[in-house]
């Protein structure tokens, strides 16, 4: 028994000796690198890869990630609009951190095959893209913008632009100053130009061409002097594959102003 507690002891005493003399420089071989700093990373999550598109109304939705911060990302796609940019601690942006997400409504895009293309830039200048193919397929827009004549309307009566009566007359009665208004728009694809004319002659027009989504317009015009006997207001729609929308309204002005 003696003997025994002799042997445990000194099996005691020499493991605590080893573990003593560990040397001290491996005690500190483990160093935590904390200024690695990967790229940052981009997946566009809509639409995917080579969709087919038979309406130009679809979402775009990307996701940008980084190890440490993002500094600015940006969604771009081809057509009429460049898409959209946020950076770190702009006003409208706010701090980006290392998760970010875009989510874009695409209302208007290129008729063929165009691209969406998503990039990232970490704070220490890292960058990371990504992009992807769609094909617009817009051969099933036939049908032409929609058009609304709110003013002036046949059987009603205007004394200085004010409704004060409505009759049977398929015409309108002006008697004074008035100003027409309308509503035009499209549910399928954008307009393209407005046209306006007064007994054929042209009074207003506007190109929406100007690289925005343009689906609706409200359309004003004031006659501040109209002349005496009947006339005809004629209003065109264009969308931007050439289908016409055409609306006239007929009316019959009295010569003399009431205000």
């Amino acid at each position: 028994m003696k003997r025994k507690f002799l042997l445990l002891a000194f099996f005691s005493c020499f493991l605590i000796l080893s573990i003593s003399f560990i040397p001290s420089a491996q005690k500190s071989n483990v160093i935590i690198n904390s200024t690695l700093d990967e790229p940052p990373t981009v997946e566009i999550l809509e639409p995917e890869n080579n969709t087919v598109f038979y309406s130009p109304y679809f979402e775009i939705s990307v996701k940008f990630t980084d190890d440490i911060e993002l500094e600015e990302v940006e969604v771009k796609y081809g057509g009429y609009h460049d898409g959209i940019t946020y950076r770190s601690g702009s006003h409208h942006s706010g701090l980006l951190y290392d998760l970010f997400f875009i989510n874009l409504s695409v209302r208007r895009i290129l008729p063929g095959m165009t691209y969406i293309e998503a990039k990232a830039e970490d704070m220490n200048n890292n960058t990371a893209t990504e992009k992807i193919f769609i094909f617009y397929n817009s051969s099933n827009d036939l049908f032409p913008p929609d058009i609304e004549i709110s003013k002036p309307q046949k059987g009603w009566i205007f004394i200085s632009d004010d409704i004060v009566r409505i009759t049977n007359l398929n015409f309108a009665i002006i008697i004074g100053d008035f100003e027409f208004s309308a509503d035009i728009w499209d549910s399928e694809i954008n307009l393209h130009e407005m046209n306006l004319y007064l007994d054929d002659e042209l009074v207003m027009t506007e190109n929406y061409d100007d690289g925005y989504n343009q689906l609706h317009d409200f359309i004003h015009w004031k006659w501040e002097r109209p002349l005496f006997g009947f006339h005809e207001i004629k209003l065109e729609a264009i969308d931007v594959y050439d289908n016409v929308a055409i609306e006239t309204i007929k009316f019959f002005v009295i010569d003399f102003n009431l205000k």
